[in-house]
């Protein structure tokens, strides 16, 4: 079972995705604030990571950044969600893997979602 975290400081949005990537039979952690998604995700080693821009007084796109330089953890694929993100996002300007402006569609998240395990999954395997 793959695992998912996913951090946003709005409770109702973080229970409802959270509901639905479990019921989509993932592994699913969430948190309510930044300050605690590093040591997460050293201990909890999700497959994906989820996060809100804004996190309360954490900026999810310095928290990928900081993922991504944990050892081990660089092809780990991040999404950034959020309301305050122009039209056309650029993922590489947020350090992440992709980006979907709230409000957003579920099953377009599923399928991000499943698309960034898969690519990173076959990075893994051998040629």
């Amino acid at each position: 079972m793959k695992k998912i975290l996913v951090a946003d400081d709005h409770l109702e949005i973080l229970e409802v995705v959270t509901e639905v990537l479990s019921y989509e039979t993932f592994d699913v952690q969430g948190l309510s604030s930044g300050a605690n998604v590093l040591d997460t995700v050293k201990n909890f080693k999700p497959d994906l990571v989820l996060l809100d821009l804004k996190l309360g007084e954490d900026d999810g796109s310095e928290l990928c950044r900081e993922i991504k330089a944990l050892p081990g953890f660089k092809n780990t694929p991040v999404i950034i969600y959020s309301a305050y993100v122009p039209n056309s996002p650029q993922p590489e300007e947020y350090g992440c893997d992709d980006m979907i402006t709230k409000p957003f569609d579920i099953d377009e998240l599923v399928t991000k979602i499943n698309y960034l395990i898969q690519r990173a999954d076959s990075k893994y395997q051998p040629a």
